[in-house]
């Protein structure tokens, strides 16, 4: 027997478990950093709950009538005994053009219990919910590859909007200063800073990139274990879009195989992925500042656009800097500095 009922404290750990799970699924398992603590102190401390959630129980270990799927009276002495099996977790919203709007966070049906009916029940819940406080509409997301959800929220004449673009911005992410300051600072950084840098942080890649990574080495890791030979490895980088040759295949699965097997394990897969993924994200970027230095298009650097670039930041530097600084960067020895020679200095410098 399922029972639907409003969530309460002690639900939280079986919640928090279920989230986890849909984290697993959704191929972030990492991701989720929530505790029991914060969520009790969110849903249950605060003056205005900032999130509410409902269960599905299943009660049939408790009742009398176990076997049926049939959603219970939230009341059902029965319900206490049960185990959380599903839930849904939802707050409300504002839309400047319709009001009040309630937005469904996560609806998570344990593995062992899906396709059984318990979602709808969920969802039913909650829209139940909606049309007693009386909000505008309900939302909510689905990752545009979860076919069976898709399949699921078209069955209830839902409106899937593809238009949107979701953004994203952690509260305590430190702001990149502009690319033009870092641009220019990176010339006078290059004297002194001969270091190679790294392209990028793996902690700065989006979800999305992540889970590209690992679809591709699940999609041709034929062996099922978490390593895949070569020829699964150029497979699975040329399904990102990353070339590499035979021997460069070879050597990036030499210089990681420490147990002989002569495959490359997810971790380091995933590593080498991401960076060059990066990397090339970060060719893109500083393409687009040569063009902030090269406003006439000449495919050229000169002492007089850096002079240009320094005036407007409110910077002083003698004409003698700006041609050292040339000189420095010029591998041409033609007096200024070409694109290539500019993708390379920045990324010397850690940009």
């Amino acid at each position: 027997m399922i029972t639907v009922r409003p969530g309460l404290p002690k639900d939280l750990p079986a919640v928090l478990g279920l989230i986890n799970e849909l984290a697993v699924f959704e191929r972030c398992g990492k991701e989720v950093e929530t505790t029991v603590e914060q969520m009790h102190r969110d849903a249950f401390e605060r003056p205005e709950p900032v999130f509410r959630f409902f269960v599905a129980i299943d009660t049939s270990a408790a009742s009398a009538t176990a076997g049926s799927n049939a959603p219970q009276q939230a009341s059902s002495s029965a319900a206490e005994d049960g185990t959380v099996v599903g839930t849904a977790i939802y707050f409300y919203t504002y839309s400047t053009w319709k009001g009040r709007c309630l937005y469904l966070e996560d609806l998570v049906i344990t593995e062992s219990r899906r396709r059984q009916g318990i979602g709808r029940h969920l969802f039913d819940a909650v829209m139940a919910q909606a049309k007693q406080d009386d909000v505008a509409r309900v939302m909510w997301q689905v990752l545009d590859w979860n076919e069976p959800a898709i399949c699921f929220y078209k069955s209830l004449s839902a409106d899937l909007d593809s238009t949107w673009v979701n953004c994203r911005l952690a509260s305590n992410k430190k702001r990149p200063a502009s690319l033009s300051t870092q641009a220019a600072a990176s010339f006078q950084s290059s004297q002194v800073n001969q270091q190679p840098a790294v392209a990028a942080s793996a902690a700065a890649v989006s979800d999305e990139v992540r889970a590209q990574v690992q679809e591709a080495f699940e999609l041709f890791n034929s062996s099922g274990r978490d390593a895949i030979d070569e020829k699964e490895l150029e497979l699975a980088l040329s399904a990102l879009g990353i070339d590499i040759t035979k021997e460069a295949a070879k050597k990036l699965i030499a210089d990681v195989d420490t147990e002989g097997s002569k495959t490359i394990k997810f971790a380091d897969f995933s590593t080498y992925a991401i960076a060059r993924l990066s990397e090339r994200s970060i060719d893109d970027e500083i393409i687009k500042a040569f063009r902030l230095f090269d406003p006439e298009n000449t495919g050229r650097i000169t002492a007089k656009n850096l002079k240009h670039i320094a005036t407007v930041l409110g910077e002083e530097a003698s004409d003698q800097l700006l041609q050292d600084m040339i000189a420095e960067a010029d591998s041409t020895h033609t007096g200024s500095v070409s694109q290539a020679d500019f993708v390379r200095i920045l990324k010397r410098a850690g940009l």
